[in-house]
C-alpha cells in the first residue's frame, strides 16, 4: 500500500488582494472605456454590473464576504462614474 504525500493546506487569498484585484480590474476597464471615447461611460456602467454579478457569484462560490463586497464596491463606483459624466440639462 502506498501512502499519500500530505500535501499543506491551500493558503487563501488575503480580502485586501481580492478588494484591489477588483478594484484595479474596474479602474483600467473604465479607464479605457472613458478615454477612447465618452460616450461609452454607460457601457462601463453596464460592464460595472457583469463584474458585480460575477462578484456576487464568487461570493456565494467561495463563501468569502470579500467578494460580495468588491462587487458592491464596484458597483457603486460605476454608478457614481455614470451619473457623474451625465448633465440633465444646462448648469448655470
Amino acid at each position: 500500500m502506498t501512502e499519500q504525500p500530505i500535501q499543506p493546506p491551500k493558503k487563501r487569498t488575503p480580502d485586501l488582494a481580492i478588494l484591489g484585484y477588483n478594484l484595479l480590474a474596474f479602474a483600467l476597464y473604465t479607464i479605457v472605456l472613458v478615454a477612447s471615447d465618452k460616450d461609452n461611460v454607460f457601457f462601463a456602467f453596464i460592464l460595472s454590473i457583469i463584474h458585480f454579478v460575477v462578484c456576487i457569484i464568487m461570493a456565494i462560490a467561495k463563501s468569502r464576504w470579500a467578494w460580495a463586497l468588491a462587487g458592491l464596491l464596484v458597483l457603486i463606483i460605476g454608478f457614481g462614474t455614470c451619473v457623474n459624466s451625465f448633465h440633465m440639462g444646462p448648469m448655470h
